[in-house]
This record gives structure tokens, sequence and C-alpha cells, in this order.
């Protein structure tokens, strides 16, 4: 059975750190980012089968601008159903809030960022790229 916790911030739960960095060890490893994709002292939504975290939404809550981040969500492949319930929370827990906008960003190859933002039916609003300063060449 998975349950359904929010944290004040991913690190309130030891678990829910190891997973959520373990989580995002892909994309580091592919290149595309330098740094963990989970923010520790964020809030963060969680599934809990047992004592294991299966999956985790890492957000932050921008009030001055009215908007909320969403800087990481992962899923353990075993446990499908359990970004759905994570999203569903964060859906309840900001539907009819103060807060206007919701931004994702999602590399490409993060499959469980893109099945958050599938499941939410979002579009891009704007596309970033990088290259190497060396792939310039000289002159």
């Amino acid at each position: 059975m998975i349950e359904i916790r929010e944290l004040a911030k991913l690190c309130n739960s030891q678990v829910a750190l190891t997973a959520a960095y373990k989580g995002g060890f892909c994309l580091q490893e592919a290149g595309w980012m330098r740094y963990p994709a989970a923010s520790w002292d964020e809030p963060a939504i969680i599934a809990m089968v047992g004592d294991q975290c299966v999956a985790a939404l890492n957000y932050s809550e921008k009030e001055d601008e009215l908007f909320l981040n969403v800087s990481f969500a992962f899923c353990d492949p075993a446990h499908p159903r359990a970004l759905v319930a994570v999203l569903s929370r964060f859906r309840a827990k900001f539907r009819g809030s103060k807060f206007e906008r919701i931004t994702f960003t999602c590399h490409n190859g993060n499959t469980q960022m893109a099945k958050a933002v599938a499941l939410l039916g979002l579009t891009p609003k704007s596309m970033s790229y990088e290259m190497p300063v060396a792939r310039l060449g000289t002159a």
C-alpha cells in the first residue's frame, strides 16, 4: 500500500532524501546536470511503501511571484502508480491556492519528469539549449 506524505523539507526524511538523490544519479551520469536534481531544503511530497520511498515530487513556492517550481520528480519503476499518487496530492494541495502558475524543467531523457509533465498536461513555454564553448572553434 502506498502512503503519501508531505515534507516541509526533503531533508526531513533521510529515506526520502537518499531515494531522491539516487533517483537523480542517472541525470548526472548522462551529463544533463552537474549537481543533484533534488533540493534537500525544499518541500516534497513523497510516496512510501513500507519503509521505502518509491516516489517524490520536490518543489519550491515562489510567493513573491506567485508561482510554484517543480524542480524534481522521480518514481521507482516497480511502483508506477506512486507518481500518479504524488501528483494527485500536489494537485489537491495547490488547486485553488494563491499561486498562479507552475513551472517545470525537464531535461531530455528524464523520463520521470516527462511522465509528470504528461500527467499534468503541460506544454513547453520555452526551450533551453547548451553547448560547450569549445564547439565554437577557432577564428
